[in-house]
């Protein structure tokens, strides 16, 4: 499932933008010179097309749903990496409590 959602991830991301998995089930994506309607477009369209996957196991059909943090670094600032992420964390953890399958 990680690698069909890894795919998708990947298919749906623009030119320029990374994309690496943090640990488990958690994944990081960057958008480099995105404001926040743009990064909320392409966590949603990301998201959509994850839920949107079934794949058949066991004769089961399996399906996934994803939640999206959002952290948007700004210029002159000096976060961290680590800051970054623990802050786009706590974004996806707010995203979680909403109900979760959702930016």
């Amino acid at each position: 499932m990680l690698k069909i959602t890894a795919k998708t991830v990947t298919e749906n991301l623009r030119r320029g933008d990374l994309y690496g998995r943090y640990g488990g089930e958690e994944f990081i994506i960057v958008l480099p010179e995105t404001d926040r309607e743009n990064a909320e477009k392409v966590a949603e369209k990301i998201r959509g097309a994850i839920e949107n996957q079934e794949v058949k196991w066991n004769n089961q059909l399996l399906k996934v749903t994803s939640s999206f943090g959002i952290y948007l670094s700004q210029k002159g600032t000096e976060d961290t990496v680590e800051d970054l992420i623990s802050k786009a964390d706590q974004a996806l953890y707010g995203a979680k409590e909403k109900g979760r399958n959702c930016v």
